[in-house]
């Protein structure tokens, strides 16, 4: 009888201490806090932002937030997440809103001649992991390689899955100075392949044609 009060009370106490750790992911700042330093691990990069407001479960913001890695980095003036935070339960991070401000992507990595084409591979935690975005929206986009003209898209649309290192982004839309892009494309990181379709419609005509198409698997 004792063994079985024993027991129960250890499993009590276990039972407590998870309750107490989601409580303080999904309900506290600081939960948010833990959640982007658990994400920037994996991810092998560090995370930081200002202003830090709301929680996991009812949706957080912030103000000018940076990621960088190795060879570049990554700053928004704003940041805006809605979570799903029930789907953590299954260890999957779903996000059924983000909105960014201003976002600039600089990429740095040294220039290799002939350019290597080769895709990235992912192992490890940040190929385990599974995540979603339902609806991801910015303001302004631009992108810099090296020492190259930034490439600028006036606003993007899209949604994205992350599943054992394929990333799938469906219901693309670019708007960029000379045209509007929209489609859908995936990409395994694992066993590195890459599946694009896309349309461009074009703000001015070029070789009499408005619109192009294109279709890649590789």
């Amino acid at each position: 009888m004792r063994r079985l009060a024993l027991v129960s009370l250890i499993a009590c106490l276990l039972l407590a201490g998870v309750a107490a750790l989601a409580y303080g992911v999904l309900f506290t700042t600081q939960g948010i806090s833990w959640l982007m330093r658990l994400v920037g691990a994996a991810a092998s990069v560090s995370i930081s932002a200002e202003a830090l407001e709301g929680t996991a479960a009812g949706g957080f913001s912030v103000r000018n937030m940076a990621v960088r890695w190795k060879d570049g980095s990554a700053t928004t003036t704003f940041l805006a997440v809605r979570m799903e935070p029930l789907r953590l339960l299954s260890g999957s991070i779903s996000l059924a809103e983000v909105k960014l401000g201003r976002l600039v992507i600089d990429d740095q990595v040294p220039a290799k001649k002939p350019v290597d084409l080769t895709l990235p591979r992912v192992t490890g935690a940040l190929a385990r992991l599974r995540g979603r975005v339902t609806t991801l929206t910015a303001e302004e986009l631009s992108y810099t390689m090296g020492r190259g003209p930034p490439l600028i898209f006036r606003s993007i649309r899209a949604g994205a899955d992350w599943d054992h290192a394929v990333l799938t982004v469906s219901n693309l839309s670019l708007d960029t100075p000379v045209a509007t892009v929209e489609g859908r494309g995936a990409v395994s990181l694992l066993h590195p392949a890459l599946q694009l379709d896309l349309t461009a419609r074009l703000g001015e005509l070029f070789l009499g044609c408005d619109q192009v198409s294109g279709h890649a698997m590789l």
